[in-house]
C-alpha cells in the first residue's frame, strides 16, 4: 500500500485532492495511521477540507489563504488526486 509520506519527500508541500466524503474519511484515518498531525490533533479527530496540505514532517494543514490557493491552482505544486492514490496500492 502506497503511504502517504512517501509522496511528501524531498517535497516543501503535497496538495491532495478529495472529491468525496468517502475519500475524506479515508484520507484522514490513513494519516492518523502513519503518524501526521493536524493541529497537533491526530486527523481522526478533525474535519477535512477538498484540498488538504501534507509535509514531511508528519503535519498536515488546510489550504487556506490567498497564497496557498495561488500556489494551488498556478504555482505548480505537486497535486494527488486522493481516488487515484488509494486505487494504486
Amino acid at each position: 500500500m502506497q503511504k502517504l509520506i512517501d509522496s511528501a519527500k524531498g517535497q516543501p508541500r503535497v496538495f491532495v485532492r478529495l472529491n468525496s466524503p468517502h475519500e475524506k474519511a479515508v484520507f484522514l484515518k490513513r494519516a492518523a495511521e502513519e503518524g501526521f498531525l493536524l493541529g497537533g490533533r491526530l486527523p481522526s479527530d478533525c474535519r477535512c477540507d477538498d484540498v488538504m496540505i501534507i509535509h514531511d514532517d508528519y503535519t498536515i494543514n488546510y489550504c487556506a489563504g490567498t497564497s496557498t490557493n495561488w500556489l494551488y491552482h498556478y504555482g505548480g505544486a505537486k497535486i494527488i488526486d486522493f481516488a487515484s492514490f488509494i486505487e494504486n496500492p
